[in-house]
């Protein structure tokens, strides 16, 4: 039988929401999940089990996204190269550079004939492409000296 939680879904709100306003007064401090999971006396593992946990869920999303946005006004307001940031974004939030492929053309299909439709003399030729017989095979393997 499993430990029952450490927090309910409110006081977990609570604690969140405490960890959000105290790190907002510290402004070039980001927010971290594994600081988060610190604050609530929980390791990082544990702290994203409750991602699954009915009724947790909406506050774990809605602490990730905060963390999220901190770093995309950090990337819109900082005058840091934003290599560091563009990279958390990539790595840790699952953003990604999008490529667009623009196609101009026709593609043209063509498909087989079916097998109903060959002449007898056209069959024959494919069985024999594919028949063991290899007498017309040159080896053209080398020798060894």
């Amino acid at each position: 039988m499993a430990r029952p939680p450490k927090y309910t879904p409110e006081e977990i709100k609570n604690n969140i929401d405490e960890y959000f306003s105290k790190i907002n007064k510290k402004e070039d401090e980001p927010p971290t999940l594994i600081e988060l999971a610190h604050e609530l006396d929980l390791s990082y593992s544990t702290y994203q089990r409750y991602r699954e946990k009915s009724g947790y869920e909406q506050h774990i999303k809605k602490a990730e996204e905060k963390v999220i946005n901190w770093w995309i006004k950090k990337l819109a307001t900082s005058n840091q190269t934003p290599a560091g940031i563009i990279f958390w974004l990539k790595n840790r939030a699952g953003f990604a550079d999008r490529v667009e492929h623009q196609h101009t053309g026709q593609i043209e299909h063509s498909h087989s004939p079916k097998l109903e439709s060959l002449e007898d003399d056209q069959l024959e030729a494919l069985a024999s492409a594919f028949s063991d017989d290899k007498d017309d095979v040159i080896d053209v393997t080398p020798e060894d000296d």
